[in-house]
């Protein structure tokens, strides 16, 4: 514990008072004494710019190599962050440990090299700085030089040994993958031209390309897929007297293949009898293909005579992930190919709203002019269209006729889902009232309450709270009430679902892999919903 004495010293340096400081030290005061924080004076005027202090305890013997207690950095760290490096020097000659961490791992050429702090990474390296150390998260340097966008300081780590490749413990990102995600098309460009893998994939299974898509950076995309292929063109020579089980089989190659996007194995499977658009299989081709993006296998298996419109086996189409994982290319093919615009289509676009794919399906729609109901005159069709248009006569009519309140239209969302997404708070009571069930999810598993959520129609949302509507229910993509409320600052709906115990650390998965509420929440910006929901995590 530090005495009177000791803390005027600190207090001396802290006012940058050498004669003071001097004085006091010549009367018994600690040079290594520290506040209440663990700074020492060196650390303190390392900090300050104070040169001549710096200098002056350096001369008197100060430790320095000490660390304080709240990030657990040495005087060189605050240097670092100060951007001094005539205080950098000085510590470096008086042996200052150029790898010595945070109590998270954090080393000085982390710091300078997030900082772009040229000068400071040059003598950090000059002096024997460890390129490849790995923070608490798994971070490398230059991990921390491209989320900083420091070009200079990103080519001095490479050419100074810096692996390149290594990925973080936390999410299994790379450096591309981090330039990529942050659109730094120069950086991406760079480590390109040094030999990053682009195949990589992190802890949410994406790579580079994936980040940059997700984001809306074309050009970067573009540079990490390099140009287009031609279309491959190939006539399939089928073998003949297959028998079934060799058919079925073959056909199990394709979809194989299409998962790991090898069209030799796909032509290999074909010749072999594979079937083209098979029945009863949890995953056709197409699909696939369209799932992950790929577009010489998608274009390569329409050439075959793959039906765009095939589903998997809860009835999403390829279409339809395409749009949750923002290919726009492959949502090009498949519309260019007849697919048919659907209600999960749309839905898949809500997160992300990748404009240009989003304005691609409102001209096929628009053309297309599917009828969302079965054409039927069913008295299910009757409800629908009553409720559509908000017609509650027509629904009463409807009902009482023996309409089946619970019944599903070609997209699975049911009579109650369309009148909480129209805000139609007559028909919402009266369907409820007669026993409409408020969680009967959709093909993508959306429920009733979701929709408000994302249009912040909060009279609706506790409408159906009051009916028993599941404030946690889950979409295909694990994505809740409270997950959608988050991302579209929808502020006073979000402080509902709170009071009501909302699970606040709902983690998603697919195309959204490893989101949660807070996440989207501070990726758009909402920062007043960011610290509700931090308030919610720490209770």
């Amino acid at each position: 514990m530090s005495s009177d004495i000791d803390l005027l010293f600190l207090q001396a340096v802290r006012n940058e008072n050498l004669s003071k400081a001097k004085e006091l030290l010549e009367n018994g005061a600690d040079i290594n004494a520290c506040d209440s924080t663990g700074k020492t004076a060196l650390i303190i005027a390392s900090g300050e710019d104070y040169l001549s202090i710096v200098e002056f305890l350096l001369t008197k013997g100060a430790n320095v190599n000490t660390a304080e207690k709240e990030i657990g950095g040495t005087s060189l760290v605050a240097a670092v962050i100060n951007y001094n490096l005539s205080i950098m020097k000085l510590l470096i000659e008086h042996k200052a440990d150029v790898n010595i961490a945070t109590f998270d791992n954090f080393t000085p050429l982390m710091y300078a090299s997030q900082k772009n702090f040229i000068e400071g990474v040059n003598i950090l390296i000059k002096n024997g700085a460890d390129v490849n150390i790995l923070n608490k998260y798994g971070e490398t340097a230059l991990m921390k030089a491209v989320f900083g966008e420091s070009y200079e300081v990103v080519k001095i780590l490479l050419d100074n040994g810096a692996d390149i490749d290594i990925q973080s413990t936390e999410h299994g990102l790379t450096a591309l993958m981090i330039a990529a995600d942050n659109g730094y098309h120069d950086i991406v460009k760079l480590l390109l031209e040094y030999g990053a893998n682009k195949d990589l994939v992190s802890l949410g299974l994406r790579t580079a390309s994936d980040y940059a898509r997700l984001k809306g950076e074309k050009e970067i995309e573009k540079l990490l897929k390099g140009p287009k292929k031609a279309p491959i063109k190939v006539e399939i020579k089928k073998k003949e007297n297959l028998t079934k089980v060799q058919i079925k089989d073959a056909t199990k190659k394709l979809i194989d293949a299409a998962w790991v996007n090898n069209i030799d194995d796909a032509i290999e499977a074909l010749e072999n009898g594979a079937e083209i658009n098979p029945k009863k299989v949890d995953f056709p081709p197409v699909v696939v293909a369209a799932s992950q993006g790929y577009e010489e296998m998608l274009e390569f298996l329409i050439s075959q005579g793959a039906d765009v419109n095939q589903t998997d086996s809860i009835g999403i189409s390829g279409l339809a992930k395409a749009c949750g994982g923002c290919y726009e290319e492959i949502v090009k093919i498949l519309l260019d190919h007849g697919a048919i615009v659907d209600n999960n289509a749309l839905i898949a676009v809500s997160i992300h709203k990748p404009k240009e794919i989003i304005k691609m399906l409102e001209k096929a729609k628009s053309k297309q002019l599917k009828p969302r109901l079965k054409e039927d005159k069913s008295l299910d069709s009757i409800l629908f269209n009553a409720v559509s248009n908000g017609d509650i006569n027509k629904v009463k009519i409807a009902l009482g006729e023996g309409a089946f309140i619970d019944a599903k239209d070609n997209d699975g969302a049911t009579p109650l889902f369309w009148a909480a997404k129209k805000g139609f708070i007559d028909i919402i009571n009266l369907l409820c009232e007669k026993g409409a069930d408020p969680n009967v999810g959709s093909t993508y598993n959306w429920t009733p309450i979701m929709e408000p959520c994302i249009s912040g129609d909060i009279e609706v949302v506790k409408l159906l709270v009051k009916y028993g509507a599941d404030i946690n229910a889950k979409t295909c993509e694990n994505a809740t009430p409270l997950i959608f409320a988050s991302a579209e600052g929808q502020i006073e709906i979000v402080k509902l679902l709170l009071s009501l115990n909302a699970k606040v650390d709902v983690v998603m998965k697919d195309n959204n892999e490893g989101m949660t509420a807070l996440l989207f929440a501070s990726k758009n910006g909402h920062n007043e919903i960011v610290g509700l929901l931090e308030d919610a995590l720490s209770k």
